[in-house]
């Protein structure tokens, strides 16, 4: 399994960690506009009730309105997912089921479904900022890899 580590990028396009690609939101915006495969993407945040992962799927829902970009999102509870994984191309896990990753990638592996596991600093930051949360959901989808662990991301944009 490859790892990679992800992070924001600033306004001004500077990464704050030097694995990650110094990419703005302007340029992640222009680049799934103009990607022939920029049609709806559907990202599920998955949490132990529903709860928690409600403030993420906001917050991504606010970003993605805000820029005009066609993403749509929604929370669940892990364990009540299994029917309905096969319509989203993303999964989020919040930090109180992320110890499910290797028993869920099994699943999304199969479907063809983008993967990520989150922390709770991480998780916290993301809840709170929407164009931070916009920012790692593109930084995701725009990714080849489809094995990523991402942390410690601290602050917004």
């Amino acid at each position: 399994m490859v790892e990679k580590e992800n992070k924001l990028v600033t306004d001004t396009g500077e990464s704050q960690n030097e694995n990650t690609p110094t990419k703005s939101i302007d340029d992640l915006v222009y680049a799934m506009n103009e990607n022939e495969d920029s049609k709806e993407k559907n990202v599920l945040v998955l949490c132990a009730g529903g709860g928690t992962s409600g403030l993420l799927a906001n917050a991504l829902a606010k970003g993605a309105k805000e820029y005009n970009i066609p993403i749509n999102s929604a929370a669940g509870s892990y364990g009540a997912h299994h029917d309905m994984m096969k319509d989203f191309d993303l999964i989020i896990l919040a930090p109180q089921v992320a110890s499910n990753y290797e028993d869920i990638k099994k699943d999304t592996d199969r479907l063809g479904i983008e993967l990520v596991k989150t922390q709770g600093k991480e998780y916290i930051s993301l809840t709170r900022d929407p164009k931070g949360a916009l920012n790692f959901v593109m930084n995701i989808l725009n990714t080849s890899n489809k094995e990523i662990d991402v942390k410690n991301i601290e602050g917004g944009i």
